[in-house]
């Protein structure tokens, strides 16, 4: 077997893990046990029954088809041996944990085949123990039910035996969808419980193929706050209605008692409210008292099942709304026909019997199913608030996103222009430096110029980069930009740096916008740098600037010492120029023909991106 599995937490669930292979054995012995004890002296036909019952029990986790199988045999023995009252009730307590080990354990067909044995279960236990003087029952409620209080007695029991029977069906089929769910995943004992004491991994693969975000839940996660009010409203209905609703039969004690448990669990578990409020239901009939406050419970569950259960419980919160308004209103058409019973000829009472049953089936069907629309209706407005909240999360989320990447342009912004900046400042320091040092012997007096130059590059570089950090402090663009015109001083700089610079301009520059302006004094910074550092020495470059309505071309060519395009000895900045004149609306191209390398730089004016001027 294997070893304990920490995956369901709790020191106590991780030893016995192992071991739950024992869990349906032991189970049966204590039904064995105490129906031994009920049952004495020890009866062969119960005996029979009950052994074939705790053998389907014991054997309902490792072979569900087989422990259908018991059940089957534990059906006819109870039919054909006549039974005490305590055999009965302990076969019928056996039948219910049978069936709910079959659908944990079963596949879905076994499932199925359980369901309609649970039906036909509930329908034979019913008309077996009709005429068994039950002594919860009242021996005739002839006098509170009317005409076919007889008959109406055996659908109430029938119904009964079945609600009890389909519940133990119901909560091993939602514990088999949790466990399909949440095998790996969960801590919880109940996934635990029906887990394979086994093989934990091939449990998992027990549950239905298909699973949803709605998949079924026998037990709900409240706060304490929410358990503490429910439990609080549980005990003032109870008690409210032992003043007001009952008759002090002990029938109707039980009813309230069933009541009241499901109000407590209406929010806990809306399934397990559902059959416990079917059986009150049920119990209450069987007392022939008519319909009071208590019956307010059977609302507060179905507007429960809808608002907060899962889709099955849903289901079966719409189709009990259906059914109890059928079977309620059989409920009051024989109370209401008995008050003018015998009074009349057959087709009288047949009319009456049947106005009275539409009109009754109406009003219980009208009532039942408001309080179950009446829960979706809510539920569908959690879910709207929920989904409210998800997509304000979700705006919020892309607005941080944004702004991240407005951050992370930004970041990239400054680290171009403080690319550019001392890119083109230490080029201008470094040819000046070496032109001093190697003219100091022959003119000294061109030292003082280089370290004029030297100075004005370096405070003009200060005053550069200064500004990037003032944009980088505020967040703003307070800070003054270079625009086109300051390309001449540019150029003055870079000849007075050793780089003979052609400037050959046609047509007139257009208006541009902020970032185009900035783009182009860049591109050409940029541009006359790289022509300065990796160009042929003495050779010079050429600026061109064309200018027409439509935006500025900017050309820089100077002979290439590489002998093409330039990209490996000039690093990021090609790849710096195009991003630039991308960001601006327009393009870069780079050529390098005949050991020329050339810049070309298209921008935008204003007009040609469509703005005002």
């Amino acid at each position: 077997m294997p070893a304990a599995d920490p995956a369901y937490g709790g020191h106590v669930l991780s030893t016995l893990s192992r071991h739950r292979w024992a869990l349906e054995p032991a189970v049966a012995l204590v039904v064995l046990v105490a129906w031994v004890v009920a049952a004495l002296p020890v009866g062969a036909a119960g005996f029979a029954v009950i052994v074939a019952l705790c053998v389907g029990i014991g054997v309902s986790r490792f072979n569900p088809p087989v422990a259908v199988v018991f059940l089957g045999v534990a059906i006819v023995l109870f039919w054909v041996s006549p039974l005490p009252l305590a055999d009965a009730w302990l076969c019928y307590l056996g039948a219910i944990l049978l069936l709910f080990g079959t659908s944990a354990h079963g596949t879905a067909a076994v499932r199925w085949v359980g369901f309609a044995v649970a039906i036909l279960s509930g329908v034979s236990a019913g008309v077996r123990l009709d005429g068994v003087d039950l002594p919860v029952l009242p021996t005739s409620i002839d006098g509170a039910l009317g005409v076919g209080s007889a008959a109406l007695r055996l659908v109430l029991v029938c119904l009964l035996m079945t609600v009890g029977l389909v519940a133990g069906w119901l909560a091993g089929y939602i514990l088999s969808r949790q466990r399909a769910r949440e095998m790996r995943d969960s801590g919880s004992f109940l996934v635990w419980f029906v887990s394979s004491g086994w093989d934990a991994s091939g449990a998992a693969q027990a549950g239905p193929e298909r699973l949803t975000d709605d998949d079924a839940r026998i037990v709900r996660g409240l706060s304490r706050g929410q358990l503490a009010a429910d439990a609080t409203i549980a005990i003032v209905y109870a008690v409210g209605c032992l003043f007001v609703a009952t008759n002090g039969s002990r029938l109707g004690l039980v009813a309230i008692g069933f009541y009241a448990v499901a109000v407590a669990l209406r929010r806990l578990s809306p399934v397990v409210s559902l059959g416990v409020a079917w059986i009150g239901a049920i119990a209450h009939m069987l007392t022939g008292d008519a319909a009071n406050i208590a019956d307010v419970a059977v609302l507060l569950v179905l507007y429960a099942t809808a608002a907060w259960g899962d889709r099955i419980t849903r289901w079966a919160g719409l189709t009990s709304a259906v059914l109890g308004a059928v079977v309620g209103a059989v409920y009051l058409t024989g109370q209401t026909v008995s008050v003018q019973a015998g009074q009349g000829t057959l087709v009288q009472a047949v009319e009456l019997l049947s106005v009275h049953f539409a009109l009754a089936l109406g009003f219980c069907l009208l009532i039942l199913s408001l309080a179950w629309v009446l829960g979706l209706l809510v539920r569908t407005g959690m879910r709207a608030r929920v989904s409210r909240r998800a997509l304000a999360e979700s705006e919020a989320e892309q607005r941080r996103v944004r702004q991240l990447a407005f951050a992370e342009q930004e970041r990239t912004r400054i680290a171009r222009d403080m690319h550019d900046v001392v890119a083109h400042s230490l080029a201008v320091v470094i040819a000046q430096a070496d032109g001093a040092r190697y003219a100091r012997a022959e003119d000294p007096g061109a030292v003082d110029d280089a370290l004029s130059a030297i100075a004005t590059t370096a405070r003009s570089a200060l005053a550069d980069v200064r500004g990037i950090l003032a944009e980088l402090r505020h967040s703003g663009g307070d800070a003054p930009q270079p625009t086109i015109e300051d390309i001449d001083d540019l150029v003055e700089g870079m000849c007075g740096a050793g780089l003979t610079v052609t400037v050959e301009r046609e047509g007139k520059v257009p208006i541009l916008g902020s970032v185009q302006t900035l783009a182009a004094y860049r591109i050409v910074q940029e541009a006359l740098t790289n022509a300065l550092r990796h160009g042929v020495s003495g050779s010079g470059a050429t600026l061109r600037i064309t200018g027409d309505e439509r935006g500025v071309v900017l050309v820089v060519a100077n002979a290439s010492a590489t002998g093409d395009d330039g990209r490996s000895p000039l690093g990021h900045g090609i790849a710096g120029m195009r991003e630039r004149a991308a960001l601006a609306g327009g393009a870069l191209q780079v050529q390098s023909d005949d050991g020329t390398f050339q810049v070309i730089a298209t921008l935008p004016g204003v007009r040609a991106r469509g703005e005002t001027t």
